[in-house]
């Protein structure tokens, strides 16, 4: 990998060799094309990956590299890449002759009339801002292509600790980061993370079979077999299999409580019962006497929320493991997983009649589901950020969201139209409900407020203060 590709004309190429030097004297790595050589395939194949394998694309604006064709392909690739972009004005050009994909970002004046050594200083700083980030999606972008390169290879794939940090490093777009990652390097992160999850399971699974075969002569370390096979390797119906039967055979009976967070609890319809989430699992309780009657086990990150359906007939879970799922609320039969893209769901609800589902993701979106087919029925994009929450009002006519973007926003649940937009609140939206009559809205915030709303005009009615 290099630090900086310049781009320019020849006719700049005096300029350029004194930037050239000036770089090296800070032992920056520049790739810079010296040669006048005609364009070739193999000559332009090269180019790319010198674009590709750098952390900054500078640009020479003069009125010749601007007419240049070969400087017009190498912007194209830098910005199909995502590539950090900084342009040099050496010559003035017309605003409306520069790149579309330079027009928007601060330029550097590096004229004859301007003083060089200031202006270095002004693109040392430029080349340096968030440099750890930028080289991460350098060396993610070369990655991608090498895996694009070796038809999908898995062995190409991240692992371990690269996995783990390019998952951080993804996360951490959402805070407005530039460059902002490619699609594909989007996809290559998450393809990492099934192929991880897929040879966790086979470990799991091996692991499971083992158990499986030498229970009999003694349960009990079957049950430690069973148990390191999901949490240190995947969830999977095998390992949970092994681990029932293990425990079923042994003579240590009980429950396991909850030994992580509880993200939610909520009552039945009848308030018989009480659901809760917490680590991988929901569990069900009964609400007199604190008795577990029901583990729903499966998801392979943390179990958000959890609630019932009206008739208290179902449960549905969110975790942030790519999938919602629905269960049997009396057998725990998982009978419905719905998955997302690329993001976990932060929460999950059934509508009014119990046909539909609402889930919100930090994708920015909330979608709605057929209970019986998992067929997604709507997106209801616009949000600029997470959407923490979603709920139907009580008719199921309408939906709720509650978003990072400061904004909870009523919806037509039917098509999907934007009814109302809530603004005010100082920070994120964490939640945001209907009342049982459906005329007002609550939304709660980290900014020390809840705040109550007509559902109908949008107009602030209460605030309260916390």
């Amino acid at each position: 990998m290099t630090d900086v590709f310049i781009s320019y004309s020849r006719k700049d190429r005096d300029f350029v060799r004194q930037l050239h030097n000036a770089l090296a004297k800070l032992n920056r790595d520049t790739w810079v094309d010296w040669e006048d050589i005609p364009p070739t395939s193999e000559w332009l194949k090269e180019i790319y990956a010198g674009i590709d394998a750098a952390d900054a694309f500078v640009f020479v604006i003069s009125p010749d590299s601007v007419a240049s064709e070969t400087c017009r392909k190498e912007i194209r690739r830098a910005a199909e890449n995502n590539k950090r972009l900084v342009p040099i004005m050496h010559r003035d050009v017309p605003d409306k002759d520069v790149p579309d994909a330079l027009r928007p970002i601060q330029w550097i004046f590096f004229r004859e009339s301007d003083d060089f050594d200031s202006k270095f200083q002004e693109l040392i700083k430029a080349l340096d801002t968030n440099l750890d980030w930028v080289k991460t999606h350098t060396r993610l972008l070369i990655r991608v292509i090498e895996w694009q390169s070796g038809n999908l290879d898995d062995s190409l794939l991240l692992g371990g600790r690269d996995l783990s940090e390019a998952e951080k490093w993804l996360a951490d777009a959402g805070t407005g980061k530039e460059p902002q990652p490619t699609q594909l390097q989007s996809v290559y992160i998450l393809s990492s993370r099934k192929h991880e999850w897929a040879r966790l399971e086979r470990e799991s699974e091996q692991l499971a079979n083992r158990v499986l075969r030498d229970y009999a002569e003694d349960p009990e370390p079957g049950i430690l077999l069973a148990l390191a096979a999901i949490e240190e390797y995947a969830w999977t119906p095998r390992a949970e299999f092994a681990l029932n039967t293990c425990v079923m055979e042994s003579r240590v009976r009980g429950c396991l409580r909850h030994e992580d967070w509880v993200y939610n609890a909520t009552f039945s319809p009848n308030g018989a019962r009480i659901v809760t989430a917490a680590g991988f699992d929901a569990r069900v309780w009964d609400a007199a006497s604190g008795k577990e009657l029901l583990c729903l086990s499966g998801h392979k990150s943390n179990a958000i929320s959890a609630v019932f359906s009206s008739d208290g007939a179902r449960l549905v879970t969110a975790s942030y493991d790519i999938t919602a799922r629905v269960w049997d609320a009396v057998s725990g039969e998982e009978l419905l997983r719905l998955s997302g893209d690329e993001y976990g769901f932060n929460s999950a609800e059934f509508s009014p009649d119990g046909t539909r589902l609402v889930t919100a993701s930090n994708d920015m979106t909330a979608r709605v589901w057929d209970v019986t087919s998992g067929k997604e029925l709507l997106r209801l994009s616009g949000h600029e950020g997470n959407v923490q929450s979603a709920a139907f009002s009580p008719d199921g006519a309408r939906l709720v969201t509650a978003s990072d973007d400061r904004t909870a926003r009523v919806w037509d649940a039917f098509s999907g139209m934007e009814l109302l937009r809530l603004s005010g609140h100082e920070g994120s939206v964490s939640k945001a409900a209907f009342s049982p009559d459906g005329t007002r809205l609550v939304t709660a915030s980290p900014d020390n407020t809840a705040r109550v709303w007509d559902a109908s005009s949008g107009k602030e009615q209460l605030r309260l203060s916390i």
